[in-house]
């Protein structure tokens, strides 16, 4: 269950009109704190943190993302093709009734998820989420919820869930799925869960 919430969050990364984004973006008064740019962000990401990731870890993370090598490593989900210079920005937010502790990374290039930037998009989540987890001194997070009802349940979760992506560069630009995980045994598209809702 957790590796399919990874895998549509996943899919939820570009722009702040996606579900995760918009959901996040409403819980202003939950901001902790701000790394970065303060101008809007093309695109971005949600990640799941532990309690323990305060600020400091969050702007350990903003510089992370803002190095040099981020950008390079990126070039391999990029099939060889430049990587444009991006602006990042790290939110860091408290837990809240309904969402988990969580910091939100926002970059300033649109990408295309259904287009030949698709790679960089899964790629940027995948390298972002593992910085995260190198990062936070929990190496994993939980929350508790509770229903309308008063009924109490947990949500956890490790960064050992996060995959890398696979970018099959050969069938890019082709119309069909060029990018996968090893995961998917039977060679599905990264999109398949969101598709069939589970």
């Amino acid at each position: 269950m957790i590796e399919r919430v990874f895998k549509i969050a996943l899919l939820m990364v570009v722009g702040y009109c996606c579900v995760i984004v918009v959901a996040c973006g409403r819980s202003g008064s939950n901001l902790l704190t701000t790394f970065g740019s303060d101008e809007p962000m093309a695109g971005g990401m949600a990640i799941p943190v532990s309690d323990e990731f305060g600020p400091e870890q969050a702007q350990k993370l903003y510089e992370r993302v803002s190095a040099e090598a981020f950008l390079a490593a990126l070039a391999k989900y990029n099939c060889g093709d430049p990587v444009s210079k991006m602006v990042f920005k790290v939110q860091l937010f408290q837990r809240s009734a309904y969402a988990s502790r969580r910091v939100e990374v926002g970059y300033s290039v649109r990408l295309d998820p259904a287009g030949r930037q698709r790679g960089m998009v899964f790629g940027i989540q995948y390298l972002a989420m593992k910085a995260a987890g190198e990062i936070d001194p929990k190496k994993s997070w939980s929350s508790t919820y509770q229903k309308p009802d008063g009924e109490t349940f947990e949500v956890s979760g490790g960064y050992s869930e996060n995959e890398e992506p696979i970018c099959d560069c050969s069938k890019r630009g082709s119309g069909g799925e060029w990018v996968t995980f090893a995961s998917e045994k039977d060679s599905g598209s990264a999109t398949r869960d969101a598709e069939q809702g589970n």
